[in-house]
C-alpha cells in the first residue's frame, strides 16, 4: 500500500520539523559543558546546588557566611580571567552592617546584621584600537551598509520625532482636559453661590413678612386691649355713680 502526501501533509511536516530544530537550539537547557560565552542553565543550578546543599549553616555568625563569600568571589574571580581586552572588570569586597525598625501587630520590632560581607563587581567596557586589517574591513562593511545605516538613523529620528510630537499633543489634550474642569468646577461655585444668594434672599423676604405680621397683629391686639380698658373703666364710673345716687 503506497502513502501519498499531498501539499498540506508536507507544509505540516516542514513545520514540526522547523518547531524540531528551534527547540533543540535555542530552547533546550545547555549543559554544564556548554561554551563559556553562552549561558547555561546547568551551571546556575550547580552554582545554586553547591550554596544551597554543600555549604550549610549560612545563618548571621556562622561560618557558612563565610564560605558562601568565598565561593562567590572566586566564580567572580574566574569570570574576570575570562573577559574580553575590551573589559575591565573589578571585585571589591567589604564588610557591612545594618539595622531596622518595624511595626508589627502593633509591636515594634528591630532587626540588627552585623559583619556581613558583600561581593561587589563593577564592569567597565572600553574600544580597543583595531588593527589595520580589522580597521579596514571595518570601514568596508560601514561603506557598504552605509544606505542600510542612514535608513535606520533616519528611522530612529523620525520614531523619536513622533514620540515627541506625541507627548506634547498628550500634553496639550491634558493641559486642555485641566482647563476644562477647572472651567467646569468655576461654573459650578457660581451658580452655588447664586443658589445660595437666591435662597438667602427668599429667606430673608419670609422673615420680613413674618416679623411685618407679627406687629400687625401685636398693634390690633394693643388696641383691642386698649377698648376693653376703657369700657372696664365707664362701667366702673357708672356703678360708682348709681351707689353715689343710692
Amino acid at each position: 500500500m503506497a502513502l501519498r502526501l499531498d501539499g498540506t501533509d508536507v507544509s505540516g511536516f516542514k513545520f514540526l520539523f522547523s518547531l524540531a530544530v528551534m527547540y533543540t537550539k535555542f530552547i533546550t537547557p545547555l549543559g554544564i559543558d556548554a561554551p563559556l560565552d553562552r549561558f547555561s542553565e546547568a551551571r546556575a543550578i550547580e552554582h545554586v546546588r553547591v550554596l544551597a546543599h554543600e555549604i550549610d549553616g549560612r545563618q548571621e555568625g556562622r561560618q557558612g557566611l563565610r564560605e558562601a563569600a568565598e565561593y562567590i568571589k572566586a566564580q567572580l574571580e574566574r569570570l574576570r580571567e575570562r573577559a574580553g581586552l575590551n573589559f575591565r572588570i573589578e571585585i571589591e569586597e567589604n564588610v557591612a552592617g545594618w539595622s531596622f525598625n518595624m511595626m508589627f501587630l502593633g509591636h515594634g520590632i528591630s532587626f540588627g546584621y552585623r559583619n556581613y560581607t558583600n561581593i561587589l563587581l563593577s564592569t567597565l567596557t572600553f574600544d580597543v584600537p583595531m588593527s589595520p586589517k580589522k580597521a579596514l574591513r571595518a570601514a568596508m562593511l560601514k561603506r557598504r551598509f552605509a544606505n542600510t545605516i542612514l535608513k535606520a538613523q533616519k528611522k530612529a529620528l523620525l520614531d523619536h520625532v513622533k514620540f515627541l510630537a506625541a507627548n506634547n499633543e498628550k500634553a496639550k489634550i491634558e493641559a486642555q482636559i485641566l482647563a476644562a474642569e477647572a472651567a467646569a468646577k468655576m461654573k459650578a461655585e457660581v451658580e452655588l453661590k447664586k443658589q445660595r444668594e437666591r435662597e438667602i434672599g427668599a429667606a430673608r423676604i419670609a422673615l420680613q413678612k413674618y416679623s411685618h405680621s407679627r406687629s400687625k397683629k401685636h398693634r390690633s391686639n394693643s388696641l383691642r386691649s386698649s377698648s376693653q380698658n376703657s369700657e372696664s373703666s365707664d362701667t366702673q364710673e357708672l356703678y360708682l355713680e348709681l351707689r353715689l345716687s343710692l
